[in-house]
């Protein structure tokens, strides 16, 4: 479940992603246009002089729209419900695990069950996203 929930989640921010990008602000510095992704990114970026204080009320503005225009399709498409559930699968999975680790096997079933999970653990752990 924690990887069906996980490709469904990076699906649909695949698809917010093409649909309106990441949320973000262009600015002029030094003659060439820069892509900010952050409140902080802009507001370190430019100094304090008058001119400077004009852009970054004007990248802020940019800023806020596109981040609101995105919380909009995210919250039409679930994106972030998405994101909640994947994330509450991920830690019953590790609940599962530790409380597999802490309680003895008594019996082969026991053993083998035990060996499975770590088995099936590694494979996840190596190359998945998951986590």
């Amino acid at each position: 479940m924690t990887e069906r929930l996980c490709r469904e989640q990076q699906s649909l921010e695949r698809k917010l992603a093409e649909t309106l990008g990441f949320p973000s602000a262009t600015i002029l510095s030094n003659g060439e246009s820069v892509t900010l992704h952050s409140l902080k990114e802009i507001r370190g970026s430019l100094g304090v002089d008058p001119v400077d204080a004009a852009v970054r009320a004007n990248a802020e503005a940019e800023f806020a729209a596109h981040q609101a225009r995105w919380h909009a399709a995210d919250t039409e498409i679930g994106y972030s419900a998405a994101m909640i559930a994947e994330h509450n699968a991920a830690n019953r999975v590790e609940a599962l695990l530790e409380e597999l680790s802490e309680t003895p096997a008594t019996t082969l079933a026991g053993v083998t069950a035990k060996l499975d999970a770590v088995l099936k653990e590694g494979q996840l752990g190596s190359g998945s996203a998951i986590y």
